[in-house]
């Protein structure tokens, strides 16, 4: 029974072990990262990404390593380690439904870091089941 609630078939889960063997997992996400942005046509592509990666993690990876692991994601049969859709693309369809994180310190659309003593007026939006209510305070900073 428990072989047919695994999502995972055995094979992929060998491979993964492997390669963990050699690659953390924030080594590995971040070769994966590099391999998309490299450009393919630098001569010198794996030595760099070995050497940005040995710089980053003080790894001592071989470039065949590299070369193996980076192959294999690249392929066909690889084993998709992260998915295509993304957080933001499934919030934006819920977005009436839910709110997350109501208390936050960045702005979601600019990354900046949000204080109080910049604004020069502080809006609250009040959600409730009947109706939208919208509440301005002037600041005095």
């Amino acid at each position: 029974m428990e072989n047919s609630l695994r999502r995972t078939n055995q094979n992929d889960i060998n491979i993964l072990i492997d390669i963990y063997k050699v690659f953390h997992p924030q080594e590995l996400h971040f070769l994966l990262d590099l391999n998309k942005r490299w450009s393919i046509y630098d001569p010198n592509r794996m030595q760099n990404m070995r050497c940005i990666l040995r710089k980053t993690f003080s790894s001592n990876h071989e470039e065949s390593q590299i070369q193996q692991v980076l192959s294999y994601f690249n392929s066909e049969n690889c084993i998709r380690l992260f998915s295509t859709v993304t957080v933001d693309m499934a919030l934006a369809e819920r977005d009436q439904m839910f709110h997350l994180n109501p208390y936050q310190s960045v702005c979601p659309i600019c990354s900046s870091t949000l204080v109080a003593q910049t604004v020069d007026v502080l809006a609250v939006q009040v959600y409730t089941m009947n109706i939208f209510l919208v509440i301005k305070f002037k600041t005095s900073f």
